[in-house]
């Protein structure tokens, strides 16, 4: 009973905290923000399987593991950002 409370008080928090931070960002700010991550996170991927691809992952694979798991970062944040509102991530409108 108490794990689940905690993990229920935590998860609440998260989302209040992400609701506040989203908040404080502009509507257009955000927009533009969501992109340029997204673009971002879209090029670092291309880069890491057409090195993959054309060079092998041999020589700097500790290099294109940091490459993929920014360019997966980098996707998720910008979906974040170009998607939600305040409203959807705090629950209240």
């Amino acid at each position: 009973m108490a794990n689940t409370f905690l993990q229920f008080l935590m998860r609440r928090l998260k989302w209040e905290v992400a609701g506040n931070i989203l908040g404080m960002i502009p509507e257009k700010v955000r927009k533009i923000v969501g992109w340029i991550l997204l673009i971002f996170g879209v090029v670092a991927m291309l880069g890491f399987w057409l090195g993959g691809l054309f060079f092998g992952l041999t020589d700097y694979e500790e290099i294109s593991i940091i490459t993929s798991i920014v360019g997966i970062f980098s996707i998720v944040l910008g979906l974040i950002f170009l998607t939600n509102k305040v409203w959807m991530v705090s629950g209240n409108r």
